[in-house]
């Protein structure tokens, strides 16, 4: 009996951690970003590398020596603190996917051809940032579309 109530208890806890919103430090608009530059200008791991990566701060202040004008005073006063200390803020990740997987956003992107949205939905109008992943990650999804798309299902092909 004990056993069982730890059981539901942990996954009622975990079912809860996952239900979190996920809170970013500035109100990232990709809908702005997006109508002028490709996911890959501040992801730019998507073609080249397994990880598509967060974007480092640098990569804001290549385009945007101050503060976006429409930031409120707290997010200005983050985005002063960090360029004046050439440290970046710390974006909190959306999507994640167990240790034991391997997902090469290079062979999917720069060699599949597949767009960004397939798997993360339309960033690319959202005007704030996404409180948690806007297209979940399954393992459900990925055979789904290793299946239409005729490619390999091999368990070994993605879990190491």
């Amino acid at each position: 009996v004990i056993c069982v109530v730890v059981f539901i208890l942990g996954v009622g806890a975990a079912l809860l951690a996952a239900e979190r919103p996920i809170e970013q430090p500035i109100p990232y608009n990709h809908s702005v970003h997006t109508r002028e530059a490709a996911c890959v200008l501040c992801h730019s791991g998507a073609q080249t590398e397994a990880n598509a990566g967060i974007p480092k701060f640098d990569v804001c202040l290549s385009c945007h020596a101050t503060p976006p004008p429409k930031l409120a005073a707290p997010e200005k006063a983050r985005w002063a603190k960090a360029a004046e200390a050439k440290e970046p803020e710390a974006w909190n990740r959306l999507y994640e996917i167990p240790k034991h997987v391997y997902f090469s956003h290079r062979r999917h992107v720069a060699v599949g051809g597949i767009d960004c949205a397939t798997c993360h939905g339309d960033m690319a109008t959202t005007t704030s940032p996404p409180t948690r992943a806007v297209v979940p990650i399954s393992m459900r999804r990925c055979v789904g579309c290793h299946e239409r798309e005729q490619v390999t299902n091999d368990c070994t092909a993605c879990h190491r």
